[in-house]
């Protein structure tokens, strides 16, 4: 059978692979189609474009993105969508600048926890622009490069508290149709996502979503429960969803996952990549 996977990320955000090495480790893994989901971050892509067709793999654009939903936040991936499309690129210009414009506040809150950092100590960590993942990239080069959730849970999640840096579910929605893409929810059962909520609020919410215009639901993701997997078939067969699936491959910043089959126990099957494709307003 024909896999894919449509869940990872690269070192231009908080992966240990650049997005070349990711497509030569979906060769490797014998996948067919692949999306590299950085986080609010597109900046990879055009160099991954170009060697996934030298290699024979399809990629398609991707990108997570961290919204506001009911004071909380989530995960929105964002699949098959025209990048270059001039609504997409002034929105996407917007966010950005969010995200590079906290870095200073960051920095100011890092020194709290006795981290002293300035711009020109980062500044050799930048891909693309400077921003959050560039003061991560830091201090993974100057740990042990396996504390790197360590450094998030203790570090750089504390000083991002309270910051107003993402944008609204409905406007990242928003975004990625009117560019021709397909949305869905990323790891509905995570802290990200709605593991806060009793399953008839988790309906609620997915309702909620759905009018919103979501697309989809990740349906294959390593760590589902039983309990888990039955409450995605659930909604996503309720309200017709598009299933979506993938690893959330962080290369060795997140160890027991390989890409393309999670911890053993997955198979995206390629059909779901072509209905992505029918879904959206474009098709390769």
């Amino acid at each position: 059978m024909k896999i894919i996977d449509l869940h990872m990320h690269s070192t231009f955000t908080d992966g240990s692979y650049t997005p070349m090495e990711l497509v030569d480790l979906a060769k490797e893994a014998g996948l067919s189609a692949m999306a590299i989901t950085d986080h609010d971050n597109m900046a990879g892509f055009s160099e991954a474009k170009e060697y996934a067709d030298k290699k024979e793999i399809e990629l398609l654009t991707g990108m997570e993105m961290s919204v506001h939903y009911r004071g909380g936040k989530l995960h929105i991936l964002g699949l098959g969508f025209d990048e270059t499309n001039p609504l997409f690129i002034e929105a996407y210009k917007k966010f950005r600048k969010i995200k590079e414009n906290c870095v200073d506040e960051l920095l100011e809150r890092l020194k709290l926890r006795n981290v002293h950092l300035t711009r020109e100590m980062i500044a050799p960590y930048v891909l693309g622009e400077m921003d959050r993942y560039t003061i991560f990239r830091y201090l993974v080069a100057h740990k042990t490069r396996e504390d790197a959730q360590y450094l998030w849970d203790d570090y750089l999640n504390p000083a991002m508290k309270g910051l107003n840096i993402n944008i609204a579910v409905e406007e990242a929605i928003s975004i990625i149709k009117d560019a021709g893409g397909v949305t869905s929810l990323a790891h509905c059962h995570k802290s990200i996502g709605l593991k806060e909520y009793a399953p008839p609020e988790k309906e609620e919410c997915i309702k909620e979503l759905c009018e919103m215009g979501l697309d989809g639901i990740e349906q294959q993701y390593p760590d589902f429960t039983k309990s888990d997997q039955e409450f995605v078939e659930y909604v996503r067969t309720k309200y017709n969803l598009l299933p979506t699936g993938g690893t959330d491959f962080h290369g060795i910043y997140r160890p027991g996952l390989t890409l393309g089959r999670g911890k053993g126990n997955m198979e995206v099957p390629y059909a779901w990549y072509q209905t992505i494709l029918n879904r959206g307003n474009k098709t390769d």
